[in-house]
């Protein structure tokens, strides 16, 4: 996989979804690996197959048993074998996102603008000297209750999860969870690997970066010891990140206000 020598700015009109902005600020939340890997110029996107195995209801489409027209069940996870994902949100502080995605002591919360990341992870391979690429969207998740969710997928992408428009009917069913869910507040990065760049094994497929100076902000764990959260922020320095872009988070820090009964 090659970083291209041209880059092309996406057109955030085509590439982004339900409207999400270019200037929108989002956040993902995840383990110091993950950020040690991103520092070493990986996006890293994770197929939503692999989701099903700890999670059978995180994926609608792919819990759906597909009758084709031939009156016989196919295997509909066949078209989701090309589909990688990431999760961002729009939650800027979240103590529900903190221990969901980041383990509070010891999580990281990275930041960007959308066009930012996208940016990225369109340009991370040669679309023509190599013929490389990578499909990307970038969207807000639309969460739905469980029936309207059934009578979408079993309607509206009825044609669309035909095998000529397969790639459509999963790519948009990736922006769709149940309300259940709604408190994420997600954001999802997909990726259609369609010169089959990702590991099978693994489920994973790998973005390289261009650089790190799209992201706005990178900020530790409110848990997190100083001592580690000092050794951190010398390492961004020395890779040329702005030291004031990289904090701390203060959610569990004392309370600094006075409540005074004595004024009127």
């Amino acid at each position: 996989m090659t970083v291209p020598n041209e880059l092309i700015n996406p057109s955030p009109l085509s590439s982004l979804k339900n409207g999400l902005k270019p200037n929108d600020i989002i956040h993902r939340y995840c383990s110091l690996p993950e950020l040690d890997s991103l520092l070493g110029g990986n996006l890293t996107l994770t197929s939503p197959l692999r989701w099903t195995e700890g999670d059978p209801f995180e994926h609608p489409l792919f819990r759906a048993s597909l009758i084709g027209i031939d009156g016989k069940p196919h295997d509909i996870t066949r078209w989701g074998k090309q589909f990688h994902c990431q999760s961002w949100t729009l939650n800027e502080e979240s103590d529900v996102m903190w221990r969901l995605y980041g383990e509070d002591a010891s999580g990281v919360r990275i930041s960007a603008r959308a066009e930012g990341l996208l940016f990225q992870a369109y340009n991370s391979h040669s679309l023509f000297e190599h013929g490389e690429y990578l499909k990307v969207q970038l969207g807000i998740v639309r969460y739905l209750p469980e029936l309207e969710l059934k009578e979408i997928l079993m309607n509206e992408f009825k044609s669309l999860i035909a095998p000529e428009n397969a790639d459509n009917g999963v790519l948009e069913s990736l922006f769709l969870k149940r309300e259940a869910y709604q408190l994420e507040n997600e954001v999802r990065l997909v990726a259609n690997d369609g010169s089959n760049l990702g590991n099978r094994k693994t489920g994973r497929v790998t973005a390289p970066l261009i650089d790190l100076h799209w992201i706005s902000e990178i900020k530790f764990g409110p848990r997190m010891d100083q001592e580690r959260f000092e050794n951190y922020r010398n390492q961004l320095v020395q890779l040329d990140f702005d030291a004031s872009k990289v904090r701390q988070s203060n959610l569990y820090g004392p309370l600094s206000y006075v409540i005074d009964l004595s004024k009127k």
